[in-house]
Parts: structure tokens; C-alpha cells; sequence
């Protein structure tokens, strides 16, 4: 009986320093703890041992001498025991260490939820440090826009509905929180007023490439009712959330990238209704980049073994997946000239752009000629990110003989004769291409002639150069007397015949070389007018 008191008095006395020192510093109260319950362990041991109860001295001496940091078993065995209350003080220091960060998350959440709706609404995300009883506290504050109440964000994906609610975080962490311990995360939702959500709505603008995967860290700017900046998220999208309603202009503006159109700075009107999420889509990738050469026929030949090189003044490029792409280029030397290049072009994915000579869209030959473009022999080109194509651009060739003139021996057809040709607009194209002229020239050879009609000629003087861009044309042959009078007439307006004559046909590349026209065809007349040919 006198054993089990004294082991009752031993815990009692371990409890009561337990109790005194709990606030202590832990390292110190550890080492008090083991060499008190070190000595209190063996006073017991040694007063049970003289009563002869050696079945308990034994066991409570080894405790005792483990305590005060000595072990017949070495450091790995009853010696770690004392290790045991060092491990639980610590964690004492840790459950405290994780009460104040809880307590500092609390006052974080009453301080953002005190803010006006206003203020939380432009809210960004802060970091302050905080020090308490010696330690630093780091809490981090955040407010994202919900979807409802399960705390869902907006995001391009979303339906068209605002943001509901306000998700305001708060994250609290320290040497010990945040570390061995969870960071302490407290969240919750506030609910915007009625009188601002009907004044506000939600903008999301997503960026993509042309496969359709997202860009990501690209900076939207908008202006209007507000002006903010944004940075694409992992979706490829730039939330501006909960902003006065309105009409903004969209900005992009990342070097390196462009549009459907080849722009890099990029502008978008969009009207932000109030309560709505609106979505804009937008692809944006790296531009690829081409070289050309104009190429022509003979006149009256249509194969390959006959093509020559030719001059335009512009070359334009349309793609499919755009119908309202129209893009222009300039030659390298001239113009007219017979190389071009270009570039800021949008890799229009599987979509090849037809490339074809003159700005107009009549002069498009895919609109007469169905699959007119194949092949990058005729003007097609197939443009990956980043990548370039060598393409041919073709044109008909003009196939005229001008048969006779109005001063001197009208039969005998002088070189150097003008013969200016006007390009005609469609109805459903207001576009007018350049006039420009030709003259007469004499082939040699099997069927050369004189007054043959072209813009120059080689030294093989069997054939003349005579390409223009695809379309309908009206003609007008200009004579003079070499003293600065002049006389002209016009295919197919100033001849006199039966039927009527349509203007000259250019539409697709074998219509010229059917058969050579003759200015004027054989049974019609022209009628000269006093003057040179008109400009337009």
C-alpha cells in the first residue's frame, strides 16, 4: 500500500509542474520536466528498493536515470524517452502558434467583409506580415468574383449569368503554420447589393492560337467606363469582373502575335450589358510570311512549257476561313515589278490563302474557276506559325491585234500604237483596279504579225509579254499623226456591228487564248473620236 501512494504522489507532483510551467518557454520547461521527474523517479526507486520491493525499484530507477539522460541501452533506447515530452511540448508551441494565426484569419475576415461592395469589387490581392509574441505571421487576402454559392469562379466556359457572389480568402501561415501544420484558410461569401449589380456586368476575353489551345500570361487592356488591364489565365482568359456597364474598347498588343487580319495591335468594340457575363473570343498566333513571282502565259497558250514571266502592279491574298480578308502587297522593285514578298500572315489552320495579282476581289480567281487554288504553282499557300512559302502567281494574258489605225496608211499598224485598258467593277464589287496601258508590238515567226497587243517583248520577238489580273476589261485604241493630234476609240462601246459586243473577257486563264481578238473584229466598225483615251 505505502508503494502505491508514493507512485500516486509521484504523478500528482509530475502533473502539478506540468500545470505550473505550461506557458513556459518550451525548451525550458522541458529540461526542468526531465531532471525534476529524472530525481523524483529515483528518490521513489531508492524507498521502494530499501523496502525490498525490487519488482518496482528497478523499473522506476531506469526511468528515472533515462530522464537525466543515461541509459544501459544506449542513446536509442530509454534515453529517447525523455525526447517524448520535448516532442509534446513542441507541439504544444505549435497548437499555440496555430490558435493565433486562426485568431488573425478571424479579424482579416471581419475587416474585408466591413469594405463597401465597391472597394471589394477592384479588391487585389494583398500580403501583409504580421508579428505576434515574437513570431511573424504572414496573411494573405484575396477576393475572386463566384458564380454561385458553392464559391465556383467565373470563367470563359461559364454560362452567361454575372458573378453572384464575393469570395473573400484569407490565408494565415508562420514558421511553424504553414510548414510541419496546414496554413489556417478561412473563406466566405458576400453577397453584392441589388442596387450594384444592376449598374454592373462581367467581361471575359480568351485568347487562342489556332489549334484552339489557350495563350496564357497575355496582357487585355479595356477602356470605356472603366480602364483596366488583365493577364490571361490558364484557360486563355481575361476576367474583368463586375465593371460598369457599358460599350469598351478591347485592346491586344503582344508583339510576335497577330490576328485573322495580320494585325499585332488589335482593337474591339464590345457593350457590356449589367447582371451578364459577355464573352469575346479571340485567336491570336505567330504569322508566317511568303515570296512570289508573277507568271503569265504567251498569248494564245495555256500549258506550262509556255509560261513567261510578268509584272503587276499589287498582289492581293484572301483566305476562306475570312471571307473578309483582303490583303495587298506591294513588289520589291517598282512597280509594276514581278517579285513580291509579305508577311504578317495568320496561320489559318488547314486553310490555304489564294494569292492573286490587282487589289480588287473580282480579281479572285477562285470566284470563276471552283478549287482554283491547289497548289503553290498557282498562288496557294499553306502557312504553319512561324512559316513561309514560295508560291507562282498566274495571270491570263491579254490575246489582241490591233488591225488597223486612223492616220496614214490605215492597213499598215505602227509599233508603239497606245492601247489602254480600263478593269470593270462586278455588282457586287465597288473596287475599280488600275487602268494601265499596252502598246502594239510586231512577232516574228510562224503567224507573227503586226499591232499584235502587249506591255513589252524579249529578244525572242515571237511572243509579247501581256498578263493582267483575271476580270473584264473594255479597250480603247489610241492613234496619233505625230504632231500632237490624236484620235481613239473604245471596245466594246464605240463599234458598230451586230450583236452587241460584251467587254473583254479575263475571267479564267484559258479565255484569252481561245482564239485572237482583233481590234475591230472582223465586221464591225470603229468610230474614231477626236481626243487620246480617256483616264478612266
Amino acid at each position: 500500500m505505502p508503494t502505491l501512494i508514493a507512485g500516486v504522489v509521484a504523478v500528482v507532483l509530475l502533473y502539478l509542474l506540468l500545470q505550473m510551467f505550461r506557458a513556459a518557454n518550451p525548451v525550458v520547461l522541458a529540461r526542468t520536466i526531465k531532471i525534476v521527474g529524472g530525481v523524483v523517479a529515483l528518490a521513489v526507486a531508492a524507498f521502494t528498493g530499501l523496502r525490498g520491493e525490487l519488482a518496482v525499484a528497478i523499473p522506476l530507477g531506469i526511468f528515472g536515470a533515462g530522464l537525466l539522460g543515461w541509459s544501459p541501452f544506449g542513446p536509442g533506447g530509454l534515453g529517447n524517452i525523455g525526447g517524448i515530452f520535448g516532442g509534446a511540448q513542441r507541439s504544444t508551441g505549435r497548437e499555440k502558434a496555430r490558435s493565433v494565426a486562426a485568431s488573425l484569419a478571424e479579424q482579416d475576415q471581419e475587416r474585408l467583409r466591413a469594405m463597401p461592395v465597391e472597394q471589394l469589387a477592384t479588391y487585389a490581392p494583398e500580403t501583409r506580415v504580421l508579428a505576434v509574441g515574437g513570431a511573424n505571421y504572414t496573411v494573405n487576402s484575396k477576393i475572386e468574383w463566384a458564380r454561385d454559392d458553392t464559391g465556383g469562379t467565373v470563367s470563359c466556359t461559364a454560362d452567361k449569368r454575372d458573378a453572384d457572389y464575393l469570395h473573400v480568402t484569407t490565408t494565415v501561415t508562420s514558421n511553424l503554420v504553414g510548414s510541419t501544420v496546414k496554413p489556417v484558410v478561412i473563406d466566405s461569401l458576400i453577397a453584392p447589393n441589388i442596387e450594384y449589380s444592376s449598374t454592373h456586368g462581367t467581361l471575359a476575353v480568351m485568347l487562342t492560337d489556332r489549334d484552339g489551345d489557350p495563350l496564357v500570361g497575355k496582357m487585355v487592356s479595356i477602356s470605356g467606363p472603366q480602364s483596366v488591364t488583365s493577364q490571361t489565365n490558364t484557360a486563355g482568359c481575361a476576367l474583368f469582373q463586375n465593371i460598369v456597364s457599358g460599350t469598351y474598347t478591347v485592346t491586344l498588343n503582344t508583339p510576335g502575335l497577330v490576328d485573322h487580319f495580320g494585325k499585332t495591335n488589335v482593337t474591339m468594340s464590345v457593350d457590356v450589358p449589367a447582371s451578364q457575363l459577355t464573352l469575346v473570343a479571340q485567336e491570336y498566333d505567330v504569322p508566317g510570311s511568303i515570296t512570289a513571282s508573277v507568271r503569265t502565259y504567251k498569248p494564245g497558250t495555256t500549258t506550262a512549257a509556255n509560261q513567261i514571266d510578268s509584272v503587276a502592279n499589287k498582289i492581293s491574298a484572301t483566305n476562306g476561313l475570312e471571307p473578309s480578308l483582303l490583303v495587298a502587297y506591294n513588289p520589291t522593285s517598282g512597280p509594276p515589278g514581278r517579285d513580291f514578298s509579305g508577311g504578317s500572315l495568320f496561320p489559318f489552320l488547314n486553310s490555304p490563302y489564294g494569292f492573286f495579282t490587282g487589289t480588287c476581289r473580282y480579281g479572285d480567281p477562285s470566284k470563276y474557276t471552283t478549287g482554283y487554288f491547289t497548289a503553290t504553282s498557282n498562288g496557294a499557300a499553306t502557312l504553319d506559325p512561324g512559316g513561309s512559302a514560295a508560291i507562282t502567281v498566274l495571270q491570263p494574258a491579254f490575246n489582241l491585234r490591233v488591225m488597223s489605225r486612223y492616220y496614214g496608211t490605215q492597213s499598215v499598224v505602227p509599233n508603239g500604237m497606245v492601247v489602254r485598258v480600263y478593269p470593270n467593277p462586278t455588282a457586287d464589287d465597288s473596287c475599280a483596279d488600275q487602268t494601265f496601258d499596252l502598246k502594239t508590238f510586231t512577232t516574228t515567226g510562224t503567224g507573227g504579225s503586226t499591232g499584235v497587243v502587249g506591255r513589252s517583248q524579249t529578244t525572242d520577238t515571237t511572243y509579247v509579254e501581256a498578263g493582267a489580273p483575271f476580270g473584264t476589261y473594255d479597250i480603247c485604241v489610241q492613234d496619233d499623226n505625230g504632231s500632237g493630234t490624236y484620235r481613239h476609240w473604245r471596245y466594246p462601246d464605240d463599234l458598230t456591228g451586230t450583236p452587241a459586243l460584251a467587254p473583254y473577257d479575263m475571267r479564267k486563264l484559258a479565255t484569252p487564248a481561245a482564239a485572237q481578238t482583233k481590234l475591230p473584229p472582223t465586221g464591225y466598225t470603229a468610230n474614231w473620236t477626236s481626243g487620246k483615251c480617256t483616264a478612266t
